[in-house]
């Protein structure tokens, strides 16, 4: 398709972008650990209507249609004018015996949960739905980290069943691009903004003495929520201490990070 516009990244892509580029080792650059759902529906589902919903979401949100212009340092985006939705469907229940389908269907996921995506051709996300019968589906989908977060695709799931219901929309009044326009834009008093917090954390503590008897294996950078915690966070207390301080979910997982790291470090100050 044609390329509707081009822009460079945002900070925040910029970031991102830095840890594709070192985490390719010198193999080829591609788009891995994306963040990924998958959403068991149950009930009749139109399939056509599924696939016709993803196409308003690709004609709504420029970010669906966006690829990179290179993989230099410093690479642009570019909006592409149309695009095919990345929208894989399989039907077990045709092909496969009940007592095998859902061993079929794990499969599936885990394949499409370490899918890479070429950050030139694109497009950089993808959604398969898998058919267990009927009346029980799984949807999947993976998005490129550079273009969501991992909370986003819960948001993405219910626009998309709004669009899939046939409930009008309005065209949005803002797009990814206009988001990297603001980013981008010089900050009033950066300097002295910058000043401050050299003064209030400088010099940075050393590293931590971490033992050094474990594998060298990185661990996986998406956790799976197997795990049995022995007290699970209070949303409320969270959320309630997050308006208190004036902080996002985010800033309160790197508070609770670095205080487990210095607890583990023996430190009284982290650099995180």
């Amino acid at each position: 398709g044609m390329c509707v516009a081009e822009f460079p990244l945002s900070p925040q892509q910029e970031f991102l972008w830095e840890g594709i580029w070192f985490r390719s080792l010198g193999r080829e650059i591609m788009s891995r650990n994306n963040p990924f759902i998958a959403v068991e529906i149950d009930g009749d589902l139109d399939v056509a209507r599924l696939r016709q919903a993803l196409i308003l979401m690709i004609q709504r949100h420029e970010s669906l249609r966006t690829v990179l212009a290179d993989l230099g340092p410093q690479p642009y985006q570019r909006v592409m004018e149309c695009m095919e939705p990345p929208f894989l469907f399989v039907d077990l229940a045709e092909t496969v015996p009940q007592d095998y389908r859902m061993v079929v269907a794990n499969n599936l996921i885990a394949g499409e949960r370490a899918n890479e995506f070429d950050l030139v051709r694109g497009p950089l996300w993808r959604c398969l739905l898998i058919s267990l019968s009927p009346d029980a589906h799984v949807l999947t989908l993976s998005i490129s980290h550079l273009f969501v977060d991992a909370a986003s695709l819960v948001g993405f799931v219910r626009e998309l069943m709004r669009h899939y219901a046939g409930e009008p929309l309005p065209a949005l009044k803002h797009q990814h691009r206009d988001f990297v326009e603001r980013c981008r834009r010089p900050i009033a008093g950066l300097e002295e903004k910058l000043d401050y917090w050299r003064r209030q954390l400088l010099p940075l503590p050393g590293a931590l003495p971490f033992p050094t008897d474990y594998s060298a294996s990185p661990p996986s950078l998406m956790s799976r929520a197997t795990e049995n915690f022995r007290k699970l966070p209070d949303e409320t207390r969270l959320r309630s201490i997050g308006a208190a301080m004036s902080a996002t979910s985010f800033v309160l997982n790197v508070v609770a990070y670095s205080a487990v790291l210095a607890c583990t470090g023996s430190a009284r100050r982290v650099a995180s």
